[in-house]
């Protein structure tokens, strides 16, 4: 297998890649759950896949992650969310910044508080939980990074019922050097802020082990996981980031912000939470 325009992959580099892909492929078949799909259904009746959502429970309140960016389709029909056997109408959500401020807004988060009705169907899946989160002081021992989501130009529509069979994707990579931050998008984003992983696009996979991105097509709202060990079982991969922005051309890179953001946006309407997981003003995994 070549690599494009790159040299054939040496048999070092062949084992490396099989060993990362057959460890994030476990990976997902134990997570890939906790990551809904978004779609717009529009006033016509039409659905489309829009985004991705990663599901978080804390002390029994659940919520979906996403990109802000994807919740601003809702100007245009009604935001869903994919449950177990049908789609949930989502309720109010809360996003950094406005739509109109969106291309200003480098955080681009957007925090969905779910009902019970739609916990209760997502009961058997995987949820996030405080435990399963890596904060910001911990991931500078990452040696690769997972991004699990949906990518919205590969969704194959059915235009007869108006449906879409969402299929997931897996990409893993190594981080961008902290130099290199200010070389993606308009030079805004920052290692403080923000996760930027280097794209290849023979490094993605679909959820049958096949590769199948040729080119970035959107996992905004997807999870993106920091990962230890390639071979430990006592290092377990953490969610860090969610998805918001990539760059196909010049500096090639997937960017994500990080998971503290969307804590605060929770924690800065729950008191009963802030007071249990925030301490002397910074956020902690363990409740006081």
């Amino acid at each position: 297998m070549t690599r494009g325009r790159n040299k054939p992959r040496t048999p070092k580099e062949r084992l490396a890649r099989e060993l990362i892909n057959t460890r994030a492929l476990s990976f997902a078949a134990e997570t890939s759950s906790c990551v809904r799909p978004i779609g717009l259904e529009r006033t016509d009746g039409s659905l489309e896949l829009v985004g991705s959502s990663v599901l978080l429970r804390i002390d029994g309140m659940h919520f979906a992650l996403t990109a802000a960016h994807v919740t601003d389709w809702a100007q245009h029909g009604e935001l869903v969310l994919g449950g177990s056997t049908h789609f949930f109408t989502l309720p109010t959500f809360s996003t950094t910044g406005t739509c109109a401020e969106r291309s200003r807004d480098w955080l681009d988060a957007a925090v969905v508080q779910l009902p019970d009705e739609i916990a209760e169907d997502l009961r058997d899946i995987r949820w996030i939980e405080m435990k399963d989160i890596c904060l910001a002081e911990t991931t500078s021992n990452a040696k690769f990074w997972t991004i699990l989501g949906y990518p919205v130009a590969h969704q194959n529509r059915n235009d007869a019922d108006q449906s879409f069979h969402p299929k997931m994707t897996i990409f893993t990579g190594v981080e961008l050097e902290p130099s290199r931050y200010r070389a993606i998008g308009e030079g805004a984003f920052n290692a403080q802020h923000h996760v930027a992983i280097k794209f290849r696009p023979d490094r993605v996979l679909d959820i049958d082990g096949l590769y199948s991105m040729k080119k970035q097509n959107g996992i905004s709202g997807g999870g993106v996981w920091m990962s230890q060990s390639l071979s430990s079982p006592n290092t377990p991969d953490l969610l860090a980031a969610i998805s918001i922005y990539g760059q196909t051309k010049g500096t090639r890179a997937l960017v994500a912000t990080r998971i503290e953001y969307f804590l605060a946006m929770i924690f800065h309407e729950s008191e009963s939470l802030r007071n249990r997981y925030v301490r002397n003003g910074v956020i902690v995994s363990t409740p006081n």
